[in-house]
């Protein structure tokens, strides 16, 4: 209950400057926010709008999206959330999951650095988030709104197809991932904004990889057996484009 409403009131604070920075989109507005003991209620204006499909592909409209949540940046201790993140896996119970994203982080120490700023990002930007209005793209959902690594929602967009509406190999959902998130216009955009400290052709790569281990490690701190599938079919990307084994699930250490 609690976590619930904490979600809804940082919706709630976070709509108004969402309005000012996805300009181009359509987004609720709030109505009011009610909290007493009972619980918790926010009331929020309708989006009017037919949904996209479940597998709808990225268009324009969310690289339009991107581009200007990108513009409002914070600075990033890079070597500070990796730390975090080390310390979060740490604290779970041994897994081949667990071990594979320690090593994974390890084997990333020099990347994290890297990446000097956080850009502003919907934090959960899917099909079903989504709606259709006219030439506009509606934008519902923004509770879990803030700053990530750049090109943030660009990768889950396509993770969450992969790991809610499909169902099947890992490593083809991987494949899958790794195609369409690297599509050249959102790509351009989120490398155009993003402050890393690295050769233009390791850029991409880099924040791929630390996207994916952050959402991983969330996953696996938060909510391990919900989203299993989110959790392998990140691991599985991760070790695509490290060029590892993916973990050896059911084996003990």
């Amino acid at each position: 209950m609690r976590r619930a409403e904490e979600a809804l009131r940082h919706e709630a604070e976070v709509l108004d400057f969402a309005h000012d920075v996805a300009r181009s989109a359509v987004l609720p507005r709030v109505v009011g926010l009610d909290i007493d003991e009972r619980g918790t209620l926010l009331l929020l204006t309708a989006v009017s709008g037919s949904r996209l499909g479940n597998r709808d592909p990225f268009t324009a409209r969310h690289v339009r999206l991107i581009s200007e949540l990108h513009e409002r940046r914070r600075p990033l201790d890079g070597a500070a959330l990796r730390d975090a993140l080390k310390w979060r896996v740490d604290e779970e119970p041994d897994s081949a999951h667990a071990r594979f994203l320690s090593e994974a982080l390890q084997s990333t120490t020099d990347l994290w650095p890297a990446v000097r700023a956080a850009h502003f990002s919907h934090g959960d930007l899917t099909p079903w988030n989504c709606l259709n209005c006219g030439a506009a793209l509606g934008v519902v959902d923004w509770e879990t709104a803030g700053y990530r690594i750049p090109g943030w929602d660009v990768l889950h967009y396509h993770v969450q197809i992969e790991s809610i509406t499909r169902t099947g190999q890992p490593a083809r959902a991987a494949d899958r991932i790794l195609r369409h998130s690297s599509s050249a216009a959102a790509r351009d955009v989120v490398l155009a904004a993003a402050d890393i400290d690295l050769p233009k052709v390791e850029r991409w790569r880099a924040l791929q990889l630390l996207g994916l281990i952050e959402g991983a490690v969330d996953l696996l701190a938060t909510q391990p057996n919900v989203s299993r599938r989110g959790i392998e079919v990140r691991t599985h990307t991760i070790a695509r484009i490290l060029g590892v084994a993916p973990p050896a699930l059911g084996k003990a250490r």
